[in-house]
């Protein structure tokens, strides 16, 4: 199994690993190595050509590198290896899941404890607020872009943004976790599950938002309190939906505060590539206003968080089921129940 793992590992790597290898090699003699080869791979990622394939084997090979427990090491134990898979029953369930997910997602409003509500209330407040000058932050954005340090985070947010659309996307998510389930890489699989959940969930849950509220964006011309149900498609923001739960779900995966530091804040570059203007490749000239309002974004930035973070959390009572020891009120004895998340 060990074997199969590294032969996928490096069959889907390979040309990334060339780019990478071919930047170690040009590290000048009798140079400070580190400083050396963290400012050429910077300098290189901003201008390489890599596709869309290499950009997410990229982020994938550094969940598993850096993850304490490789993910795909992470195998089923023996006894359940020995059962066999019936892959039926286990689609079955993973439908049944993912149904339930959604619906946790869509009643977690009524279903909030003091301190969900008072978060709700924070991120409401917040984006009331931003909303309020919408017109305001929209403008001080395209002055900026072009000043340092924002035309370098623009750059960055323009280089992941592909990773922002779920058409992109989904179709790796669900080989990983195809992969992972065939090889029986039980935390690869959970993985890319959460991936494919969380922006199944997301995709399905915003197509009607964005109709019923029916937003114009930034470039249709109309200013920022322009609705009309069933035409603007700009609330909330679906590429930043989509790089944050990328973001929350590789930094669950990692478990070092470093690497969630690095992945959220790529997140929020491809959050304000949302909010800036977009250039003619060729002339390098501004000939298109943002695609989404600053609400827009820190709307789909929560949006994108909470759907993954209960993605995550039902993941993780179903792998973890939790015993309980109680007293039965009538008898006087104890009671232990297991708890399991179906």
């Amino acid at each position: 199994m060990e074997h199969a793992r590294q032969t996928i590992c490096v069959g889907v790597s390979r040309d990334f690993q060339y780019y990478l290898d071919g930047h170690l090699r040009s590290v000048p003699a009798g140079s400070d190595w580190s400083v050396s080869v963290w400012r050429r791979l910077a300098d290189g990622w901003m201008k390489t050509t890599m596709t869309l394939n290499q950009k997410i084997t990229t982020l994938v090979l550094v969940a598993i590198i850096l993850s304490p427990t490789p993910v795909g090491a992470q195998q089923a134990p023996a006894d359940s290896v020995d059962q066999g898979r019936n892959v039926a029953r286990d689609f079955g369930g993973g439908v049944v899941s993912l149904g339930q997910d959604a619906l946790d997602f869509i009643t977690a409003p009524f279903h909030l404890d003091r301190r969900g509500a008072l978060k709700l209330t924070t991120v409401l407040a917040i984006g009331g607020i931003i909303f309020i000058y919408d017109q305001e932050i929209h403008d001080y954005i395209l002055r900026t872009q072009d000043d340092n340090p924002w035309k370098q985070i623009f750059e960055v947010g323009e280089f992941l943004e592909p990773l922002g659309l779920m058409d992109n996307t989904n179709p790796y998510w669900f080989a990983g976790m195809s992969l992972g389930y065939v090889f029986k890489f039980d935390g690869m699989t959970r993985m890319f599950q959460q991936l494919l959940f969380s922006h199944l969930i997301s995709g399905a849950t915003m197509v009607p938002t964005r109709y019923v509220v029916g937003r114009f964006r930034p470039r249709d011309g109309t200013g920022p309190y322009v609705f009309e149900f069933g035409e603007g498609t700009s609330f909330p923001s679906g590429h930043t939906s989509t790089a944050f739960s990328l973001a929350r779900v590789l930094s669950h995966t990692i478990g070092w505060w470093p690497a969630s530091a690095v992945l959220y804040s790529l997140a929020g570059t491809v959050a304000y590539q949302r909010m800036a203007g977009q250039y003619d490749e060729e002339t390098g000239e501004l000939v298109t206003d943002a695609a989404h309002w600053p609400s827009d974004v820190w709307i789909g930035i929560w949006w994108g968080l909470t759907v993954t973070n209960i993605v995550i959390g039902n993941d993780e009572a179903q792998a973890n089921p939790r015993v309980q020891t109680g007293m039965n009120p009538a008898t006087g004895q104890m009671t232990l129940s297991l708890l399991y998340r179906f």
